[in-house]
């Protein structure tokens, strides 16, 4: 919800709605294709993401990786 510009006295939010479900954009690759890899830098945790795309992966790995504050 975005309010109102702060120069004007006019009231007219905007209301931004957006969908989140990745099963929709995923779904038609897992039954085009055989193997897909998934890659990401902030999926976490893996499992979760296994149930919410209705997947079960043959091989799943996850790194940790520590910055320094300065990084961040």
């Amino acid at each position: 919800m975005e309010p109102y510009p702060s120069d004007s006295q006019i009231f007219d939010p905007v209301l931004q709605i957006s969908c989140l479900d990745a099963t929709i954009a995923t779904k038609p690759v897992f039954e085009k294709y055989r193997n897909v890899i998934l890659t990401s830098g902030t999926v976490s945790p893996l499992e979760m993401y296994c149930q919410i795309l209705d997947f079960h992966p043959k091989v799943s790995r996850a790194f940790d990786i520590v910055l320094p504050r300065n990084a961040i």
